[in-house]
């Protein structure tokens, strides 16, 4: 079995700005086509003063010239707020700039607070359909390439694009199989270890023997397991809790604080160490990240890395390199 690695980046604003977070962005991915990743998917967060990427397929469009080999992705278009039509139609755009390098991986989140998603959607939310419909209708645009008096995208493209479906429930994974779909497990979002393997198994069990599954965690790899341990406690999860039993997961505090002040109803916020954080050294993460394939029938990983010092960033990204050189070893002894 052959098991890709990847990125997922956020691309993270410290001092330098939205500017600087986005030439990380691209430092980061040219690093990674240079290792031989097999991919670079970028975010889209919306209203956050701590992340630059708001719009995946400008920067998509970017990294593809800026990078060889990689293939370039969205981790992922937050379908929602956009016309399913208007999607293919970039994304057709982004294939026939870079043949066999565009995968578009599509999330069902809003990305961002309640007010920035009233701004995204005023146009046309009283007309907006369910989620699975959108997909669907999504789908029909990206594989007919038929011309005639139907809508159609571009009758020249190609429709074989790869398109994952991002999530980490047992509802996404339905949807996966349903509409025929890669899927992307965000470990990092949710890493209960028996709801990844019961996931991922009825994944496999339900999809194409062809189709991908990938897992997406978040890893952070330093000099010693007790700096890891240090940078990992760093990164929180914030839950808001509405009146009702709804909830709401914010990543950053202040963020979290600021929503807050303009709530009529009363709400209780969270605050707690994320952990669902793999730590350690690198040979500490590589024993982890192998028991993962010993564990799960996944074809490859995604890999979030949640710390905003850009050299570190970049530390991590060559240590997974020489990870993935040790696990395709111990892969092919396996087999």
């Amino acid at each position: 079995m052959a098991l890709s690695f990847g990125l997922l980046d956020q691309s993270p604003i410290t001092a330098g700005g939205s500017e600087k977070a986005l030439k990380h962005t691209v430092e980061l991915a040219q690093l990674a086509d240079k290792l031989g990743f097999d991919r670079i998917w970028v975010s889209e967060h919306h209203g956050s003063r701590y992340t630059a990427g708001k719009a995946p397929e400008v920067l998509i469009a970017y990294l593809l010239a800026s990078t060889q080999k990689i293939k370039v992705g969205s981790g992922g278009i937050l379908l929602q707020h956009y016309s399913p039509y208007k999607i293919a139609e970039v994304f057709h755009v982004l294939a026939g700039l870079g043949p066999g390098r565009i995968e578009l991986g599509i999330g069902r989140s809003p990305g961002g607070l309640p007010p920035f998603t009233q701004a995204l959607q005023q146009k046309f939310k009283a007309e907006q359909m369910p989620f699975e419909r959108q997909l669907a209708e999504l789908l029909h645009y990206l594989r007919s390439s038929r011309p005639g008096p139907q809508i159609h995208t571009c009758p020249q493209a190609d429709n074989r694009l790869p398109v994952f479906l991002l999530g980490s429930s047992e509802t996404s994974v339905g949807t996966a199989v349903r509409q025929r779909l890669n899927y992307a497990f965000a470990s990092f979002f949710d890493n209960q270890k028996e709801l990844a393997a019961k996931v991922i198994r009825a994944y496999k069990k339900g999809c194409d023997p062809a189709h991908q599954v990938l897992y997406s965690p978040a890893v952070i790899i330093a000099e010693t397991e007790q700096r890891a341990k240090e940078l990992a406690e760093k990164v929180k999860i914030m839950t808001l809790h509405f009146k009702g039993g709804k909830q709401l997961v914010i990543s950053h505090e202040d963020d979290a604080r600021a929503y807050i002040q303009e709530l009529d109803e009363p709400v209780r916020l969270d605050i707690a160490a994320n952990q669902n954080i793999i730590y350690g050294t690198g040979i500490q993460v590589a024993e982890r990240l192998a028991q993962i394939c010993r564990d799960l029938p996944i074809n490859g990983f995604v890999f979030h890395l949640p710390v905003a010092d850009h050299q570190r960033r970049l530390d991590m990204i060559r240590e997974l390199a020489h990870i993935r050189g040790k696990l395709k070893t111990e892969i092919k002894e396996a087999e």
